[in-house]
């Protein structure tokens, strides 16, 4: 059928020409998109069923606020001016809900219960609910798809970030501006311009609360990545994630942070020491006010300090000039571990076989009894004392032998194979130190003769005696 248009353009028409038309043409691609990536579904399967079976599934009540929203709404009540174009509710396949619906349905996700613990006065975030769960699992859904559409690299830079949100609603808090309003937490990821994490709050509730948390959701919300080529995540918050359990967090996590410092007493004294010839200009203002930045070699102390404490901070400023790194080198132990780059480069080294070493049991370089605790299996049989050696494999340790040699403690499961490696070591040690004489009475608290190590003492250089495997010089 051939139907000239209202402007009388000489256009082939086939089908589907209705009379509707709207001014929001630009709409019907979003509404695709989101049906089309599955994001609509995903409301559909996450959020909790309606309470009637009239009226708007789920995944529409979505798709009707995100159209709102992106059509320029402010508040429900501009749903009103939408419900009256007839060729937006023709793309949509249903009318728009009228704004008193649509605040009922948004009262669904209240929980009385959540909210029961409120104090009076006082800021208060209540736990998530099934609603806002499955809000987050749509997100989460978004975040997966869109990476699927454009891939993106290694890089993710989660940027945390509290705003106003000023409302004229009387429940509505006071904020620290003076106004009623709310203050939701946002965690985008700047590579992609996505929301991975967020949290409507109250106006009087600040930053600083479960910032921790929030940056660990938005972490969990990143698609599954090869553990060849894993996320690079950093974190840039202001000075709301100040807060030294939150910045150790990260570290251990092994993220990179830039957060904005409070300006301490202590701070405020080491930027005035800093000579003038050390900041370098970055810009005028248009007040005619020049702006200067410099690097300050500053880590705050904590309120709970350990003696160690001092040499941590003087670390940390080595750190900040570049002498040493900071990083997670040695599984087992906390994340406060600092090294000169050139070792940092050699532990990326994969020797080509697992070197074995024969230490004194006292040696600072052997941690084991000191910075790593004893294996399990060793029992109270192996300690830190003068004259006992312990043998490591690959930096393991694998056998400790008592003052004297007398007695040998197999500090994991003994299997041949290590065995032979250990004791072959043992010898070779034994015998560049110039002991004259090594005699081994005991295996694992057994007499040697009964034991299964005995063939492996006599295969290394070990002779049998009547009770004791012995190595001369």
């Amino acid at each position: 059928m051939r139907r000239p248009l209202a402007n009388a353009l000489d256009i082939d028409l086939a089908g589907g020409l209705t009379d509707q038309v709207t001014p929001h043409a630009g709409s019907a691609l979003l509404i695709e998109l989101g049906r089309r990536s599955g994001v609509i579904g995903a409301a559909e399967r996450h959020l909790p069923a309606t309470q009637s079976a009239k009226g708007l599934r789920q995944g529409e009540l979505v798709e009707a606020f995100v159209v709102l929203s992106a059509l320029g709404g402010e508040c429900l009540d501009d749903v009103e001016q939408l419900r009256r174009d007839r060729g937006l509710a023709a793309r949509l396949g249903y009318d728009l809900p009228a704004a008193s619906t649509a605040r009922h349905r948004l009262d669904q996700f209240h929980d009385p219960v959540a909210v029961s613990g409120r104090p009076q006065p006082g800021s208060f975030s209540p736990a998530e609910r099934a609603g806002l769960a499955g809000l987050r699992a749509v997100v989460e859904h978004s975040v997966r798809t869109s990476c699927a559409a454009v891939p993106p690299g290694p890089m993710v830079t989660l940027d945390v970030d509290a705003h106003l949100v000023e409302a004229s609603k009387q429940s509505a808090l006071r904020t620290y501006e003076g106004c009623r309003g709310y203050q939701p937490l946002l965690v985008s990821w700047a590579e992609t311009g996505l929301v991975v994490a967020d949290e409507v709050r109250d106006g009087n509730v600040p930053a600083r609360p479960r910032i921790k948390e929030l940056v660990d959701q938005a972490a969990a919300a990143l698609p599954q990545r090869s553990a060849d080529d894993p996320w690079q995540v950093s974190v840039r918050s202001d000075s709301a994630a100040y807060e030294p359990a939150t910045l150790d967090h990260w570290h251990t996590r092994r993220w990179r942070c830039a957060v904005s410092a409070d300006l301490s007493p202590a701070l405020q004294r080491e930027i005035v020491a800093l000579p003038p010839e050390v900041w370098t200009g970055c810009g005028q203002e248009t007040t005619g006010v020049i702006r200067e930045w410099a690097e300050v070699a500053y880590v705050p102390s904590r309120t709970t300090e350990t003696q160690a404490a001092p040499v941590y901070r003087e670390l940390r400023k080595l750190e900040t000039l570049g002498v040493c790194r900071r990083g997670y080198f040695i599984e087992g132990l906390g994340g406060a571990q600092f090294a000169l780059p050139g070792a940092v480069e050699r532990l990326r080294e994969k020797p080509e076989e697992e070197p074995t070493l024969v230490l004194a049991a006292a040696d600072p370089a052997q941690p084991y009894g000191a910075a790593l605790p004893w294996p399990k299996r060793s029992g109270a049989r192996a300690a830190r004392v003068a004259g006992a050696h312990v043998v490591l494999i690959g930096g393991e340790a694998a056998l400790f032998v008592e003052r004297g040699g007398r007695s040998l403690v197999p500090l994991r499961d003994p299997e041949e194979d290590w065995l032979r490696t250990a004791l072959t070591a043992l010898v070779a040690h034994a015998r560049a130190a110039g002991l004259k004489r090594l005699a081994v009475e005991r295996f694992d608290g057994s007499p040697v003769g009964e034991t299964e190590v005995m063939p492996l003492l006599l295969e290394a250089g070990f002779l049998a005696g009547p009770r004791r495997a012995v190595l001369r010089a």
